[in-house]
């Protein structure tokens, strides 16, 4: 079998022409998004909206939970100015330092994501999705079709892979199939021509030739096929015709084939619906103990 290292195919780091994810010249992410090609499957990932914080339909709790503190900030600016107190600076504290948290992850978020302008590193998604791309193929080799582990796995299955199958049904398909019994006949007229065969051609005129034979000799045949199989199947080991290391490779080729369709906007899409819903807690967390150290603050006399 061959190394890990060997039966690995690298993704390209920069051109097309060589296997692996093609590297686009510098921010031609539109580009490269148009250009790719539109294979079945992933047609969803070109039509998902992108995030839009001016659309409610789109929020998550991260949003609702920002509004709220802006709510509460907003609150305690109005209470500062016609209600001056000590309540009006415990809410005003914990809206100012509530909203200034959340935001602060929410920007944080959304820089994973989208690149805006004037904010060095953001965008990192959709900049590093060939980086992405790469590491993603290597952990699925690496940890679900690991070698040791792939040849332990099938050569453990290889006979419950058989002894699922209904043999005896498939042997009686196969032999209901049109030409069969012609097939069947001539084969034996064939063999009963040589000197193994001469018993076979001594007896087959009491039958009324090879042809009548044959609906006599299917039964026959589908027991002891049947029984054949079940026998090997105890003892097979798929890992004996099958290489390990080939079938590595072809499943590395077809990551590799497949992330050559994957574009940045697909990345991200595939990356915002897996882990955004949940990235809107920190958000939440952020709003929750802004506003708490915003209450700290305001106890201490700050």
């Amino acid at each position: 079998a061959a190394s890990t290292a060997d039966s690995i195919t690298p993704l390209a780091p920069s051109d097309g022409a060589t296997t692996g994810v093609a590297t686009p010249p510098p921010d031609s992410t539109e580009t490269r998004d148009l250009e790719a090609p539109k294979p079945a499957g992933l047609e969803i990932w070109d039509d998902a909206p992108d995030e839009n914080c001016c659309d409610p339909r789109l929020w998550n709790k991260g949003d609702y939970s920002n509004v709220v503190t802006l709510l509460i900030f907003g609150l305690g600016l109005l209470m500062t100015k016609f209600a001056p107190g000590e309540a009006a600076a415990c809410v005003l504290a914990f809206g100012l330092f509530g909203f200034a948290g959340g935001v602060t992850n929410w920007l944080a978020v959304k820089m994973l994501f989208d690149k805006i302008p004037g904010l060095i590193g953001s965008g990192v998604i959709p900049r590093r999705f060939q980086d992405i791309l790469g590491a993603l193929k290597t952990m699925i080799l690496e940890t679900f079709f690991e070698e040791k582990f792939l040849k332990s796995y099938l050569s453990g299955r290889s006979g419950s892979l058989l002894q699922n199958v209904d043999v005896k049904e498939k042997l009686r398909s196969a032999m209901s199939g049109d030409g069969f019994d012609e097939t069947l006949a001539r084969k034996l007229e064939k063999l009963g021509g040589t000197p193994d065969g001469m018993l076979l051609m001594t007896i087959a005129p009491m039958f009324g030739g090879y042809d009548a034979m044959v609906p006599m000799i299917k039964p026959m045949l589908v027991g002891v096929g049947a029984d054949l199989i079940e026998t090997l199947a105890e003892n097979f080991d798929l890992t004996e015709i099958v290489d390990v290391a080939t079938v590595r490779a072809e499943i590395d080729k077809v990551l590799t084939e497949r992330m050559t369709t994957l574009t940045p906007r697909r990345v991200k899409h595939m990356m915002s619906n897996v882990i955004r819903e949940h990235l809107g807690w920190l958000v939440v967390w952020g709003n929750v103990f802004g506003g708490l150290i915003g209450l700290v603050s305001w106890a201490v006399g700050y």
